[in-house]
């Protein structure tokens, strides 16, 4: 259905399994049994918060990719990782007593963002940002890194790549706003040689748009 043009495998199984092939992959089956417990109802909350999210396009619910959570399948399912998953299974998190989507990263870069702050609107009030001083994110390639681009460079990358055409000419000043308690990016404005401006709001629009 959906985006496929063929044939499109699905695989259908229950809850707990799917959160035991999901556990090895997320993190690893050889951190302590209460991180993987921690870790076991963070991705059922996630994935019971995410049902249906791939429904229209593609006919099924979760994807196997980082688009939802790493799903591979029983080859990693170790008797640690059996343990984490039995001892909390069917427990979510919750909030005002119905059950949230949750989400996790690898890393944040020292704090982590308000879900206000990130996708905009009022209804997660539960997600607020909350810093991670233990958090080594620059041994990680994902957690620092920095590149260069001219101004014209990336006035074409903004208006050719990511569409937004009212941007003509090369990029001449960047204007930034801060999320709440956090080093996250809320809105960035953007302005080209000749006065055009394009602002970009929310952090995850803003880490799309660059």
């Amino acid at each position: 259905s959906g985006g496929y043009d063929g044939v499109a495998v699905t695989n259908v199984l229950g809850l707990e399994t799917y959160i035991e092939g999901v556990l090895p992959y997320e993190i690893s089956s050889s951190w302590h049994i209460e991180a993987q417990k921690a870790f076991s109802v963070a991705a059922r909350s996630y994935a019971i918060g995410n049902l249906g999210k791939h429904e229209v396009s593609y006919g099924f619910d979760l994807c196997n990719t980082t688009n939802c959570q790493v799903y591979r399948g029983c080859g990693g399912v170790t008797s640690t990782v059996k343990e984490a998953v039995a001892a909390t299974k069917g427990k979510v998190i919750t909030y005002n007593n119905k059950a949230v989507a949750l989400y996790y990263s690898s890393s944040t870069g020292g704090v982590t963002v308000s879900a206000e702050d990130c996708w905009g609107g009022k209804g997660a009030l539960y997600m607020t940002a909350v810093s991670t001083p233990w958090e080594r994110y620059m041994d990680y390639s994902n957690g620092f890194w920095s590149a260069e681009v001219s101004p014209t460079e990336l006035c074409s990358y903004l208006s050719g790549t990511k569409g937004y055409t009212n941007l003509k000419g090369a990029i001449t000043s960047i204007d930034v706003t801060y999320a709440t308690n956090s080093t996250y990016v809320k809105s960035i404005t953007f302005t080209d040689s000749s006065g055009n401006k394009q602002t970009i709001t929310n952090t995850d629009n803003v880490r799309l748009a660059l």
